[in-house]
Formats: C-alpha cells, structure tokens, sequence
C-alpha cells in the first residue's frame, strides 16, 4: 500500500463509540487461500483476543504452509515525514502464531510445515494481542488514536514440494485506553485467566508482566491460584511468567508458603522441572540443604545462595557450605600462595569466602600483610564475548596475595551488597559495595578513574582486585571489622563455657 493511500485511510478514520463492533480487514484473499485480520477498534489491557489473524484454505485442495510471519508496524509522524517503525507493536514466526506450536519447545526440530485441509482455517490471537497490547499500555498513558500497518508473509504450496511466497499489508486504526480508565476487576479477569493458560512457549509472557505491574490488580489476585501458575509452569521455560507471580506473592508477603516450599524441594531432584532461575528471586532458609545436595555446579549454588546473603547464615548453614567447597577444592590451609598455585588458589579463595565461615575469616586474616604480587590472567575484558579463545587479547596483570584476602574479607563480612530489582520485566542483580573500599593500587592504574568499579564486577568478585586493594585508610576500617569479629567470636566462646 503506498504512503498517499496510508494518508487517507489514516486522514479518514474516526472511532465512532466505545461499543463499536470488530472490523475484518482481508490481507491477502486469492482463489486458493486467504488471511483476514479482524481488530477491536476500542481495545484495552482487559480483552484479550482484540487482534486475530485467521487463515482459510478456499481451494478444494490441501494446502501446505511453511512460512506464516507477521509484523505490525506504526507511523511516525514526529519529523514531519511518515516513518515506519517495523514491528513496534510486535512481530513473530509461525511458532507464536499458531496454537498447534505453543506446546513445543524446539518446533524447528520437529515441524516444518503445516497443512489445512479443503475450507479449513486457523485463528491466532493470543501472540498478537498480548505483544501488542503490553507495548500499548507502555505507550499510552490515557487514551489515544493509534493507526499501524499489518504486514504478513506466508509461503504455500498445493503438492507439498514447491512452495510460492506472498505478502500482504493493510493499515488499521484504533484508540488504545490505558488500563487506569478500566474496572480493576476486568483487568483481574484477564490476568487470572493467563495464570490459568499454561504454554511451553513464551505466549503469555508480555501480558501477565504488564498486568503484574498494577498493584490494585494482583492484590485482589487469590494467591493459591498464584502459587498453582508457579508450580503448573515448572516444565516449561517461561521464567519471566513463574519471576512475575513470585512478585506478586513477594507485595502480598505470602512467598514462604509450605506448599511453595515443597514445590521447589521437589523440583530440585527433577531434571526436567525449571527451578534454578526462580531460586534467583525466590528463597526459603528451608531450601539451603536441597541446594546443597543438588547436583548442580557448585559456583551455581554460591550465586544463588549470594542473592540472598545473609538470610541463610547460620553457623550449621556456614558448617555445610564448608564442607561442601573443601570437598570441592580439596584445599590446603596451609599452603602459601606462589606463582604456580596461584591460579587455583586465588579461585579457590572466591569459593572459600562464600562460605563466611569463621576458618576461612581466620586463614585470610593471616595472609592480609602478605604483599606478594603474583600475575594472574585477565579474562575480564572479553566478558561481553559469546565465545573466547586462546586467540583473544589476554591481559596479564598484578595482583598482591593481600588483595585477595581483603576482597574474600569484604564479602565474608556482608560488605558485598546484592540488589535484586525488576526494570521493567527483567530481573537485575547489582553489585554494591561501599566505596570507602577503594584504594590505590599503582601497578594496576585502569581502575582509578571508575567511579562505581562494583558495576563491572561479576557475582563471584572475580578480578576484583584490579579495584578494591588494602591502603593506609580501608585497612584501618577492615582492622575495625575484624576486631568486632573477633570479639562476637569470644563471646560466642564464653557463653559455650
């Protein structure tokens, strides 16, 4: 369609009544198949299948499908120009699209095409209502007009073997309305009504996160119904939908209910049950032995058991924990750190100092006027890498053995902060750590310009040295630190005796 046309379908609409019957608009209509798009002119986050494509085989024959892609795009007019954002109100594959696909978790694999039989069609809704719908609500924050183009491309075929590709576009016209104009419980309808909808695939995702984000919403959500989309949601991979319900139990403060608590002890001895990135969020002192026992990656266990530092720190928890990384390390309390240890000892003193156990607290006490420095590889700078090799710039850099033990301190000592905050739908772990920590290092002098060196730092503190070395002013705090410790260690002593 050309822009002279898109003007006067744009000039010309006008929503008559907020009670206005849907419009059917044909995309691509020949004598063998058609799609139609059929749209709500007055939609909100309430209804939930305002925006269809159906696909009809009108021949006698069976047809087969491969392609079936679709992208709704909308005008800018801002410049004063007409410019086209592709597939800012969504856009997808044939695996979104049809319900056939929602259940499959690796439909490339498996399907190819798919066929329709004389006069049979498909509708599909959920995908496309629910993106665009999530987009809207970000969007607009009342009610506004709204025109965007429906493009599609499908490729068919009447013997199966060669396959002929059509595209088809048409604009339409709306007028969104926030969710704020609409009765709470329309909204809690709709959102009850996706807990309910289990998918393998990502169908539900945008939708429930938009919904979540209305408080008057999920309070009024009844959380065994919450917790049943949890747990009903364990064997597939929509992690944001199960982070999305953990939210809304964690604002009504009903997070540590046994049934919960039993669900995940389960699903930990499950392999194909999905657990380890809700255990990012979600916790319960009640997990920590089934963590222990799992079979997972000890680094694995330390990153989740750090985002929820120091919840689970007790003595007989540290006990655990200690015993597990001494059987993982296998290592030597007594041995001094040189150059050809080093590599492993400094990764084995990341793992030890997770465990905040008072031996470990002890040992790095002793090693802290050991100035020593040792190289060590830089693997930091290729971080943002998929793939790295022996190839890629490394950097070898200086590190004291103090250092070292003054970072594993830090974090024994609860210095190392972990917040856990949503940006819009995605759950972000960030790193604090106070910068009167901070020192000054000459060897190492990238570091000193960072403001806020916590934010490049992975979970497990590696390389943290290159930021966060023992000067004149942090080692007198440190020295303060260790004397409180010391002295709660005496106490704890005298009141055994």
């Amino acid at each position: 369609m050309r822009i002279a046309g898109l003007l006067i379908f744009i000039i010309s609409f006008s929503v008559s009544t907020v009670f206005a019957q849907n419009e059917v608009i044909p995309i691509i209509k020949n004598e063998q198949f058609s799609i139609t798009l059929e749209f709500d002119p007055s939609p909100n986050l309430s209804k939930k299948d305002w925006l269809t494509l159906t696909l009809k085989n009108e021949s006698d024959k069976k047809l087969t499908f491969k392609t079936y892609n679709y992208s709704i795009n909308t005008f800018d007019e801002s410049t004063g120009d007409i410019i086209i954002r592709e597939g800012a109100l969504g856009r997808s594959k044939k695996f979104n699209l049809l319900p056939q696909y929602h259940n499959i978790t690796q439909p490339k694999q498996i399907h190819k095409t798919f066929s329709l039989n004389p006069g049979e069609s498909i509708r599909s809704w959920k995908y496309i209502s629910n993106t665009a719908s999530a987009t809207l609500e970000q969007m607009i924050d009342d009610r506004q007009e709204v025109c965007a183009l429906m493009q599609v491309i499908i490729e068919m075929s009447d013997d199966g073997k060669y396959f002929e590709e059509y595209n088809g576009e048409e604009a339409f016209c709306f007028e969104w309305t926030n969710s704020k104009n609409i009765k709470t419980k329309l909204l809690r309808a709709h959102l009850e009504e996706k807990i309910i909808d289990i998918t393998q695939r990502r169908i539900n995702s945008s939708i429930i996160n938009t919904l979540t984000l209305n408080e008057e919403v999920t309070k009024r959500i009844d959380s065994e119904l919450i917790i049943k989309g949890i747990i009903n949601r364990a064997y597939t991979e929509n992690h944001a939908e199960r982070l999305a319900l953990l939210k809304i139990l964690n604002v009504k403060k009903e997070q540590n209910t046994s049934l919960l608590i039993d669900h995940y002890k389960a699903c930990m001895y499950d392999s194909k049950c999905n657990w380890e990135r809700d255990l990012e969020y979600y916790w319960d002192n009640a997990l920590f032995d089934t963590l222990l026992a799992n079979k997972l990656f000890i680094t694995n266990k330390l990153k989740i058991l750090e985002y929820h530092a120091p919840t689970w720190e007790t003595k007989e928890a540290k006990n655990k924990l200690l015993d597990l990384i001494l059987d993982h390390t296998q290592f030597d309390f007594n041995q001094t750190p040189n150059q050809d240890n080093f590599l492993k000892w400094y990764k084995d003193v990341k793992l030890l100092s997770s465990s905040r156990h008072p031996r470990v607290i002890d040992y790095l006490i002793t090693i802290l006027d050991n100035e020593t420095y040792l190289k060590i590889e830089d693997w930091s700078g290729q971080r943002n890498k998929k793939i790295t090799t022996r190839k890629d710039k490394i950097k070898k850099i200086n590190i004291r053995v103090c250092d070292v033990a003054f970072v594993g301190l830090l974090r024994a000592f609860n210095e190392v902060k972990v917040e856990k905050a949503f940006t819009g739908f995605k759950l972000n772990h960030k790193l604090f750590i106070d910068n009167k920590w901070r020192g000054v290092n000459l060897v190492n002098p990238d570091g000193l310009r960072l403001k806020n060196a916590y934010n490049l730092l992975p979970i497990n503190l590696n390389m943290a040295e290159k930021y966060y070395y023992l000067g004149e002013i942090n080692k007198r705090l440190l020295k303060k630190l260790i004397r409180e410790y010391k002295n709660n260690k005496k106490e704890e002593i005298d009141s055994i005796r």
